[in-house]
C-alpha cells in the first residue's frame, strides 16, 4: 500500500467536502467570513493592520473559474479574504548574536515542524524593530518558498522568533487548520491570491 497516495486521496476527499457527510446544522461559511471581515475592519480602524491593496471591490464571495463545486454552505474565497496578511522573512542577513531571539532558516522548518535546536540568534532589539506583520504568533502558518518548496508549518509555540526570506508567513484570523490542509493539498496552486 502506498501510504503517500492514500494520504493524498484522503486529503483530496476532505478538501472537496466528500470525506464525511455534510452536517446541515453547521454554520454556513458566509457567517464565518462576515465575522472575519468585521474583525479585519476593526483592526484596520485601530491602525493595527493595513487594508490590502488587493481587496476585492465586491462583497460577493464568489470567483470565476473555480476548480470544483463545493458542498452546500461552503463558498470559494481568496486567501486575502481569510487572513490578515501574507509576507516573508528578512531579505538581508540580520546581525547574529550568541544568544537572544532565534532566527530560523529553511533547515529549521523543513520537517514540517519548527526546530529551535540549531537556531541562529539575533538580539532582542533587532526582533523588536521588526513590524508585527513579520512576527509569527501561535496559530499562524509558516511555509517554505524555496528549496524544500511548499512545506506548511503550523506555529504551535508562543516563543518569539524571526526567520529568513525563504520562509513565508500567513497571519491567520480564524483557526488555521483548514487553511493548512488546503495548502498541503496542492489545490491552492493558482486558486488563492
Amino acid at each position: 500500500m502506498d501510504t503517500k497516495k492514500l494520504r493524498q486521496k484522503i486529503l483530496d476527499l476532505a478538501i472537496h467536502g466528500k470525506l464525511v457527510p455534510q452536517d446541515p446544522n453547521d454554520e454556513p461559511t458566509s457567517v464565518l467570513l462576515e465575522r472575519i471581515r468585521a474583525e479585519k475592519e476593526r483592526l484596520i480602524a485601530e491602525g493595527k493592520i493595513k487594508r490590502s491593496k488587493k481587496s476585492a471591490t465586491s462583497d460577493t464571495p464568489h470567483y470565476e473559474n473555480v476548480p470544483f463545486e463545493v458542498p452546500e454552505g461552503w463558498c470559494w474565497v481568496k486567501m486575502d479574504d481569510y487572513v490578515f496578511g501574507v509576507t516573508d522573512g528578512d531579505h538581508q542577513p540580520p546581525p547574529q548574536a550568541n544568544e537572544g531571539v532565534p532566527f530560523l532558516v529553511i533547515s529549521d522548518v523543513n520537517t514540517g515542524k519548527i526546530c529551535f535546536d540549531k537556531s541562529r540568534f539575533v538580539e532582542e532589539s533587532y526582533f523588536c524593530s521588526l513590524p508585527d506583520s513579520r512576527k509569527a504568533s501561535k496559530g499562524d502558518l509558516l511555509f517554505t518558498v524555496t528549496g524544500s518548496y511548499g512545506i506548511v508549518i503550523p506555529v504551535e509555540t508562543e516563543r518569539e522568533f524571526c526567520f529568513q526570506r525563504h520562509i513565508g508567513l500567513i497571519k491567520v484570523i480564524a483557526d488555521s487548520s483548514w487553511l493548512r490542509y488546503v495548502l498541503m493539498s496542492g489545490i491552492s496552486n493558482g486558486t488563492f491570491s
